[in-house]
């Protein structure tokens, strides 16, 4: 599920993210400004006098709370095939090796000898 910025800035939103894995994607400043500038109205909280001091503003309240996440993946201007390879080859590495295995929650459980 992918979600907006702001999902992280209310605590009961975790306990649902944390159900799963929690991914951040997390591009440069100069790339979300550029972002802006294309597009500045799609960007209500950033529609300010100076959209540069607002995105730092929001990066600094932000960041300390997307640093929650399981993994983060730093993007720039990759391809999204190129980022879904980085992100399924960093997976295993977060999750523990029992997880590893994907069992139906009904299934029985099997051993081999």
């Amino acid at each position: 599920v992918a979600t907006g910025g702001g999902v992280i800035t209310q605590p009961e939103n975790w306990g649902v993210l944390h159900q799963g894995i929690v991914i951040w994607l997390a591009p440069e400043r100069d790339q979300l400004l550029a972002r802006l500038h294309q597009d500045p109205g799609a960007r209500p909280l950033l529609q300010e006098r100076d959209p540069a001091a607002a995105l730092d503003a929001l990066l600094e309240a932000r960041t300390p709370l997307y640093a929650e996440a399981d993994l983060r993946i730093t993007v720039g201007n990759e391809t999204v095939s190129a980022v879904t390879e980085r992100i399924l080859e960093a997976i295993p590495g977060i999750l523990q090796p029992d997880e590893l295995m994907f069992q139906a929650p009904n299934a029985p459980q099997t051993t081999e000898d």
